[in-house]
């Protein structure tokens, strides 16, 4: 593969490609509005273990953020919210890009697997897995009929 070349990762359905691991300014960074609805999660520190902003100031941040291309978080919110609160100049991102919305919030999800969760975080889980889903299929079936029209069309053309 070349250094051009994006290799492309694929999680079910989720379409992304990586573009490296960078450092970047915290304050160029912007939660995922999803995140604060699944999980409840606000850009206070009050929400954090003071063990772990502890750990980020003495140590930095040690896995990467996983962000958009527009920065906008996907993984790693606590991480970027202890960077902020111990004014640390940079956190390490691996940049993702995402080939729609739907794929950005289906990796919001997958991403936060290994989270512990309350009762009501895992019911906000399913019920956007479920929205995402709903989604998906209305916008295949979209996409089918377009092209069933389009054949049509092609058909009626070809006659005349």
């Amino acid at each position: 593969m070349s250094d051009t070349e994006k290799p492309e990762t694929v999680q079910g359905e989720i379409r992304m490609s990586s573009e490296g691991v960078s450092n970047i300014d915290p304050s160029e960074l912007s939660a995922h509005p999803k995140n604060r609805e699944i999980y409840g999660d606000t850009e206070s520190s009050d929400d954090i273990d003071d063990n772990f902003i502890e750990s980020v100031s003495e140590n930095g941040v040690i896995e990467p953020l996983v962000v958009t291309t527009d920065k906008q978080i996907i993984s790693g919110h606590r991480r970027w919210i202890a960077a902020k609160t111990t004014d640390i100049e940079s956190v390490p991102v691996s940049t993702y890009e995402f080939d729609d919305d739907l794929a950005k919030r289906e990796a919001l999800i997958e991403f936060n697997r290994q989270r512990e969760k309350t009762s009501g975080q895992i019911v906000n889980e399913f019920e956007e897995m479920l929205e995402i889903e709903k989604q998906r299929g209305r916008d295949s079936q979209g996409s089918r009929a377009t092209s069933s029209k389009n054949l049509l069309e092609e058909e009626g053309d070809a006659k005349t």
